[in-house]
């Protein structure tokens, strides 16, 4: 069994999802030909209609691996369309094998208002919405979350520090907040190089807090959001489409994978020192922040796959 305070192990396991969650998200047009094994279809973005169609004339039109359509052979099944409502969608049952289900979805040309399934995030913060169409959006908002970190890790250093914790821990949080800064720093000249900029973080005072709410901060922000966070930047090493970002995010995987590690570490020092009631809530912390990131909506699907990150459904299947 995978040890999670180990950097090694947790990153091994990381890369295996990776390798073995299915095909990558190299999503074109708003059309996905499903096969008939689904029973249900879960998608922030998804519109609610879901249209059937020949299967031989489905197997003539362009499509990558995920089964997308191109958009102009989408516009010809679906028709014109668009809207970002939540939606859980039952796919018809029972199909005969000559027909096939086509979900149909569209994307308004603004995009949606999406966030970035990031890392550690500081109380001390507000988060900043942005709308992301293109890559730029995307690792503008990266680096927003990136320069917050900073700041989460600094506290962290301190509040160990404060409750005594061991001095390697304490060095390991100390060493992520200048992981952190590298991190926005890389992920800033990627945005600039898809032009856009980062925008300076909001930050409001900091102010001192019990073991329980480290640890509840740390079940969400940290063993939950750098567990996912890492699993992400993998992701985008092995798919995106930049050889720059490729090169950026293999580094950033590595060190998210390091910060996952001490987060669960974090963690094995604080849980002796809480209650029972408190241990079980602080465990219910993490689930909520994993489900939140499971089903985390991000942008369309031709910015997934420029930016090389999962398709809703290889994001599910990939945190289980």
């Amino acid at each position: 069994m995978t040890d999670p305070r180990d950097v090694r192990s947790l990153f091994q396991l990381l890369a295996r999802v990776v390798a073995t969650g299915g095909a990558s998200a190299t999503l074109v047009g708003c059309c996905e030909v499903v096969s008939l094994g689904f029973s249900s279809w879960r998608d922030p973005q998804l519109n609610h209609r879901v249209v059937v169609a020949e299967r031989a004339f489905l197997d003539t039109l362009e499509r990558g691996e995920t089964g997308w359509v191109d958009d102009d052979d989408c516009e010809s099944i679906c028709g014109p369309n668009d809207g970002c409502a939540p939606a859980d969608l039952a796919l018809p049952e029972g199909l005969p094998p000559s027909r096939a289900a086509v979900v149909c979805r569209q994307i308004t040309p603004g995009g949606c208002r999406s966030s970035v399934p990031s890392g550690r995030f500081p109380h001390t913060h507000v988060r900043q919405g942005r709308d992301l169409v293109a890559a730029g959006d995307f690792y503008a908002a990266a680096a927003e979350d990136e320069a917050a970190a900073i700041a989460a890790f600094r506290i962290l250093t301190r509040e160990l520090r404060f409750h005594d914790a061991p001095a390697p821990l304490v060095r390991a949080a100390r060493m992520a907040a200048a992981d952190e800064a590298r991190h926005a720093r890389a992920l800033g000249r990627l945005a600039e190089r898809h032009g856009r900029r980062p925008r300076p973080p909001q930050a409001r005072p900091a102010r001192s807090r019990s073991l329980y709410e480290i640890a509840m901060e740390n079940a969400s922000e940290g063993m939950a959001g750098e567990t996912v966070g890492a699993l992400l930047a993998l992701h985008q090493a092995r798919h995106a489409r930049d050889p720059q970002a490729r090169t950026t995010m293999a580094s950033v995987a590595r060190d998210e994978a390091a910060h996952a590690a001490l987060a669960w570490r974090v963690h094995a020092f604080c849980a002796p020192r809480l209650t029972a009631p408190q241990r079980r809530e602080v465990g219910r912390s993490f689930w909520r922040r994993w489900d939140e990131l499971k089903h985390a909506t991000v942008g369309p699907p031709r910015l997934l796959a420029q930016v090389g990150l999962p398709n809703p459904t290889r994001l599910v299947t990939m945190m289980g």
